[in-house]
């Protein structure tokens, strides 16, 4: 699983820095290299170009011998320290939702849930911000890969704001836009959900050995449920927006994760895994 993740990861990250250094004039090697081997995200353009991000950019403007430039330097510092606060939070509730309380369930599958639940929140909801926070703090516009996905009230705002944006970044510059416009945009969803489906089948379903189809059908219906929301049906019954937008995006998205994250892959590949680590 790691594998076939690290090899898709690489390759997308190797084509948004490709396509970006084309349209850059320069930039700096440290910049490169920690685009590509310390920051998860696939925003090269911003990451790469020489420019400072939009609040540091002033504050690091003044020399850091003078007084003024000291004091800035002092307060992104503390700045820096107080947001950091939230994903270390976050990081250390994974770890006892891994360590501690997955040990304690019952039944294996409610086990294997609470492990993968609690990597989600040490890696996408602690590591990976803190590690945009220190990227900001030094003046690289780095944009956080998960923004309040909880908050979402649209399917639309979930996948392409929220969740994941450094993969919802790669599909809408490369892949959508163009599909768009030869396909049209009912179609270049559907494709876009397929082909993130197939891809979380190799992820998921070919290191499991079994399952194959459930992530793709999963996303599938996010896709059709995109429709669905944009259609004068979903404006008919107020699903685009509000609470009744909020319900039916967490139903649709969180109720038939058990299809995305099948059972198999929970028994061969999840528990598995924690008890590598040595945490069942």
């Amino acid at each position: 699983m790691w594998m076939m993740a690290g090899a898709i990861f690489l390759g997308c990250k190797w084509l948004t820095f490709r396509r970006a250094s084309r349209g850059l004039r320069s930039y700096p090697l440290s910049r490169a290299f920690g685009y590509l081997v310390l920051w998860p995200g696939m925003d090269a353009a911003n990451f790469l170009r020489s420019g400072s991000a939009r609040a540091p950019r002033a504050e690091f403007g003044d020399s850091p011998n003078s007084c003024r430039g000291l004091q800035n330097l002092g307060r992104v510092a503390r700045d820096s320290t107080r947001v950091a606060c939230a994903p270390i939070l976050k990081m250390i509730f994974g770890a006892v939702l891994v360590f501690v309380l997955a040990r304690h369930a019952t039944n294996p599958l409610l086990a294997g849930w609470i492990g993968m639940i609690g990597l989600i929140f040490i890696l996408h909801f602690g590591l990976f911000d803190l590690t945009a926070i220190a990227w900001r703090a030094v003046g690289v516009q780095a944009r956080p890969i998960m923004n309040a996905a909880i908050r979402a009230t649209s399917l639309t705002d979930f996948w392409g704001r929220r969740w994941n944006g450094a993969f919802n970044q790669l599909f809408l510059e490369i892949f959508f836009v163009r599909l768009a416009r030869k396909l049209g945009t009912v179609r270049a969803t559907l494709t876009a959900f397929l082909v993130s489906g197939l891809i979380h089948e190799l992820v998921i379903s070919l290191p499991a050995g079994a399952g194959y189809g459930l992530p793709t059908g999963y996303f599938l219906l996010q896709g059709w449920g995109i429709v669905t929301q944009r259609s004068p049906l979903g404006k008919r019954w107020g699903m685009r927006r509000g609470v009744r937008g909020w319900v039916f995006t967490m139903a649709l998205t969180a109720g038939p994760a058990v299809f995305l994250f099948h059972p198999p892959f929970v028994w061969r590949v999840v528990l598995p895994f924690m008890q590598a680590i040595g945490a069942l």
